[in-house]
């Protein structure tokens, strides 16, 4: 049978006692729902960070590079103590409510783009042929700290990073969309205004 108060840990004020359960607890949830986007990928992603979760107290196993998913939201969630996850942090420019759990979910959305593709050719992908601007973005090398170089190059805000990162792992616009929460022609845009910076700074290809 289901333990019942398995999720309470969610429902209460962020402290040190249950900083790290509320963490791994997240990441669980956050990370099987990226799946239905990310598909198989992020399943194996999923399953390796449950199993370092259900494992944790065996001195003998080593974690995956995954578990980091839990310590960066273990880091983010100490910055908040005493508040609860449906808390709001701050009112974006379109008015929303920007919530302690949105930071973590979007905390879990750079991290798992960046994991997963680093398995794939890292590239601005190219945009639908109907809608293609002509100047498309280079790949990068295959040394991903350069990637990183570029992209904090072109110093963009959080919602554009994210929107970056997440179409640089092989996701489609109306999925970035409810990740940032933006429509399917604004995530479009953004992509257009990223090459268009990356062409002012590089040059055009």
């Amino acid at each position: 049978m289901k333990d019942p108060h398995k999720y309470d840990t969610l429902y209460q004020e962020i402290c040190s006692d249950n900083v790290q359960r509320m963490s791994e607890l997240i990441a669980i949830i956050e990370t099987k729902n990226l799946i239905q986007y990310w598909g198989y990928p992020m399943l194996k992603l999923h399953k390796s960070l449950c199993n370092d979760i259900d494992f944790k107290t065996d001195i003998n196993r080593l974690f995956s590079d995954n578990y980091d998913i839990v310590q960066n939201v273990a880091v983010l969630l100490c910055e908040h103590y005493g508040k609860r996850l449906t808390d709001t942090c701050y009112i974006d420019k379109h008015g929303k409510k920007v919530t302690v759990r949105i930071l973590c979910n979007r905390e879990i959305y750079k991290f798992a783009s960046r994991q997963l593709s680093r398995n794939k050719p890292t590239s601005l992908e190219a945009l639908p042929k109907y809608i293609e601007p002509k100047t498309e973005m280079t790949e990068f090398n295959n040394d991903y700290t350069e990637t990183d170089r570029i992209i904090e190059s072109l110093e963009l805000n959080e919602t554009f990073t994210v929107a970056l990162e997440c179409r640089m792992s092989g996701m489609s616009y109306p999925e970035i969309g409810r990740i940032v929460g933006r429509s399917q022609s604004t995530v479009w845009q953004y992509c257009r205004l990223i090459q268009q910076k990356y062409t002012a700074v590089y040059g055009a290809i």
